[in-house]
């Protein structure tokens, strides 16, 4: 009876421990991105840029991280997202936070739809960064088990006395990092 109860317990434990999901926000570091398809962590593109999108000029971002996580929203309120930071010249200058499904979503600064944001000066000051107030972010494909994401989007940003367009923005992730 004692080892039963006591390999009841363990089990339960090791049940417990074993399904227990991180819901905490990515971390975006650039140093576990790739370029030019070339893997050191993070995503790969298999040879082609991740990301690009016009801001007045055309912009081919240098590496992307995505990630596949549990966004807590608090209240006991949890679905999963995917996370992208984008960066150019190591500097960060997109963060998109989705559902991960093929459909078009709204652009809006809710974790309901796309969060989508525009940095400039890798959003280090006030006023670097353009949150999403309307616009569109389609996924064409989005395979978790290969780890591919391609879509498009566009949207308009606000940075609280400023907006800024993105337009003609393209997806094409090939790696995808999960918690």
């Amino acid at each position: 009876m004692k080892k039963t109860f006591i390999l009841s317990v363990f089990l339960t434990t090791m049940f417990v421990v074993a399904c227990k999901k991180k819901t905490t926000t990515p971390d975006p570091t650039p140093a576990s991105t790739t370029t030019g398809g070339t893997t050191t962590g993070g995503t790969t593109t298999g040879g082609s840029a991740p990301m690009s999108y016009n801001d007045g000029s055309a912009i081919t971002v240098d590496s992307a991280n995505a990630v596949l996580y549990t966004a807590n929203l608090g209240g006991g309120v949890m679905h999963r997202e995917i996370d992208i930071y984008a960066f150019k010249a190591g500097k960060q200058v997109l963060e998109f936070h989705f559902l991960p499904k093929v459909d078009t979503q709204p652009v809006s600064a809710d974790f309901n739809s796309a969060w989508l944001t525009y940095l400039t000066n890798g959003g280090a000051g006030l006023g670097d960064n353009y949150n999403g107030t309307s616009g569109n972010f389609n996924l064409s494909l989005c395979d978790t088990v290969a780890n591919k994401l391609t879509g498009t989007f566009n949207f308009t940003g606000n940075n609280g006395s400023a907006n800024k367009t993105i337009s003609g923005g393209t997806i094409t992730i090939t790696k995808l990092t999960k918690q």
